[in-house]
């Protein structure tokens, strides 16, 4: 069994060389058998996994929650094991892991049309906020101020999304602030959306608001930022393992921070489909 290393460039302010002196220097001293690659553009994370599919070595996301959702893409049905070492701008689906045991886990993964994600999936407002750190990073924002610039952007340009999603034999149909779809707890660089979900119990925590203003949309996230929502009368809840979601105009969701465009999702989860090495004390070292 190798350790495998897929290095997003970009992530991480471009810190790659440091994490990759650390990578060497940490498996050389512990006579680890590794490889190094790193990715140039889009998709190539999952393209560069894909080549280890007859194997079973534990393949390293070193990037953000794109990376890791391209790891996993090209891990699926394969003996390979997702680990993650967390450079990203938002890191959400390892704010999850980190709160489990080290070892082992079994994941979950959901699965939209063909594609598979980890953490969460999203329409509506907050979809935005996501897309939209792409025109921030333009911008010029700086990586701290990402998120609140391109929500700020985001409300000041917000329209509705009109829905139609089919869960547990109900359906579902207007305008909705948001929809999302969540295995793991956090989005949007830590705002606590779903505060008990659990990446092994084969349910997404799903929640969609109604149609709100602005002033109460502003007041819902500084609730959503903490986990306070639950109780807000706008929020409706649902544990589900599946939902079909239906757009009269192809719209972009957000799935695990990447742009998702379509106007049909068929959405389920499939229970502890992916193993995941978690090892806290090795992201600290390969990433100080």
């Amino acid at each position: 069994m190798k350790w495998v290393f897929v290095i997003n460039r970009v992530a991480g302010n471009c810190k790659y060389k440091n994490i990759a002196s650390n990578i060497i220097k940490y498996c050389n001293n512990k006579d680890i058998d590794f490889v190094i690659h790193y990715t140039r553009c889009a998709g190539e994370a999952t393209a560069i996994s894909l080549k280890y599919k007859k194997e079973k070595n534990i393949i390293f996301a070193v990037g953000g929650d794109g990376t890791v959702n391209e790891v996993l893409n090209g891990i699926v049905n394969t003996k390979n094991i997702l680990g993650v070492l967390p450079v990203g701008s938002g890191n959400d689906f390892y704010k999850t892991l980190k709160m489990y045991p080290d070892g082992m886990i079994k994941c979950d993964v959901g699965k939209i049309n063909d594609m598979y994600f980890l953490n969460t999936i999203c329409f509506g407002v907050d979809a935005d906020v996501a897309n939209n750190i792409d025109l921030m990073k333009i911008k010029g924002i700086p990586t701290s101020k990402l998120y609140v610039a391109s929500i700020v952007h985001s409300l000041l340009k917000f329209k509705f999304k009109r829905l139609n999603f089919r869960v547990n034999d109900i359906d579902m149909s207007g305008e909705f602030t948001t929809l999302v779809v969540c295995n793991g707890r956090f989005y949007g660089n830590g705002f606590k959306v779903s505060p008990n979900a659990k990446i092994d119990d084969g349910f997404f925590d799903t929640y969609y608001v109604d149609k709100l203003s602005k002033v109460n949309l502003i007041g819902l996230l500084v609730k959503l930022k903490n986990g306070f929502h639950e109780n807000s009368p706008f929020v409706h809840k649902m544990l589900v393992n599946n939902i079909i979601v239906k757009t009269d105009r192809n719209v972009v969701a957000n799935v695990d921070g990447e742009k998702y465009l379509n106007n049909v999702f068929k959405i389920k989860i499939i229970k502890k489909f992916i193993l995941v090495y978690n090892n806290k004390s090795l992201v600290k070292e390969l990433l100080k």
